[in-house]
């Protein structure tokens, strides 16, 4: 269950971070042995203020430049602490030699699932001036490397999505938070359709469950319920759906990320199709990717 609630996070995460650049998951590092990224982020200049419109808090941050993630469902060691750093220097390789032009260092973020005592003090991590609990870096600034306990970010809803990180009271009390947010709302269209298809691959037998799985079920079943309705609904405004995102799409002169598509369905449900096309004809591309991304829009 472990791996699965790992990939949950990555997934999420990349959901997330796609709207506002390229999030690309496993990326390869060449060297002796097989190395990959969990995360690899570059945010698109053109899309900063979807991410302003979208996100605050440390999260935000996260997206402002080029940077590594990390997620480590254990307290971070000593050893994987050094394997984040020469992964940096080898990918930084990567790129200028890809690339041919000289690249800085990419900031690097960390994600610890418990408290790593060690490499906070060995290493001389401070928390950081303006951030939230739970968010420490280096001292010297220039490293560029961050490093978030989620155990001790607060619960709010900035942290919810990193909270998904960590072990199971933290998880469960970041899915609590997400049930309870607005409809539309960012962070249920990002991370609700993962949880879901996650919910489906807990073994349906109580034996067969772990405590953790069985948690899980209990923290979710309401609210499961719900989803199932929806998907019984799901093929009648399918079609509608498709043709307003093609619509969508030529208007933004992209194609939609499916987190957009996915909050275009909910605003079809809810607003209605006279209103959506009021919508697209009414708004030029940039306040039409404003409309997507803002969660009180009408």
């Amino acid at each position: 269950m472990h791996a699965r609630f790992d990939q949950l996070g990555k997934n999420v995460l990349r959901d997330f971070f796609v709207l506002f650049g390229i999030a690309q998951p496993g990326a390869e590092v060449p060297a002796t042995d097989a190395q990959e990224i969990d995360l690899w982020l570059i945010p698109d200049p053109a899309r900063a203020h979807l991410r302003a419109a979208a996100a605050s808090g440390v999260i935000a941050e996260m997206a402002a430049e080029p940077a590594m993630l990390e997620l480590f469902i254990q307290a971070l060691g000593d050893r994987a602490f050094h394997d984040c750093l020469r992964k940096r220097y080898q990918w930084r390789h990567v790129l200028e030699h890809r690339d041919a032009k000289p690249w800085s260092l990419p900031a690097v973020w960390m994600t610890s699932a418990g408290r790593p005592d060690g490499v906070i003090e060995a290493y001389g991590f401070a928390v950081s001036e303006g951030g939230p609990a739970g968010h420490y870096v280096l001292d010297e600034a220039a490293w560029r490397i961050h490093l978030l306990v989620v155990p001790e970010l607060p619960r709010t809803r900035e942290t919810i999505l990193l909270r998904l990180l960590g072990q199971s009271r933290e998880r469960l009390g970041a899915i609590a938070d997400l049930i309870a947010l607005p409809e539309g709302a960012w962070e249920k269209v990002v991370a609700l359709p993962w949880l879901a298809r996650l919910r489906f691959e807990v073994p349906p037998s109580p034996v067969e469950q772990s405590d953790e799985e069985r948690d899980f079920i209990m923290e979710t079943q309401e609210w499961f319920e719900q989803y199932k309705g929806g998907l019984r609904s799901e093929g009648f405004d399918k079609g509608r759906t498709q043709a307003l995102a093609r619509l969508f799409a030529k208007r933004l002169g992209r194609p939609l990320a499916e987190p957009e598509r996915q909050v275009l369905a909910e605003r079809l449900a809810r607003l209605g199709e006279d209103r959506l096309d009021d919508v697209i004809l009414g708004l030029g591309p940039e306040a039409l990717a404003a409309w997507l991304v803002d969660p009180a829009a009408r």
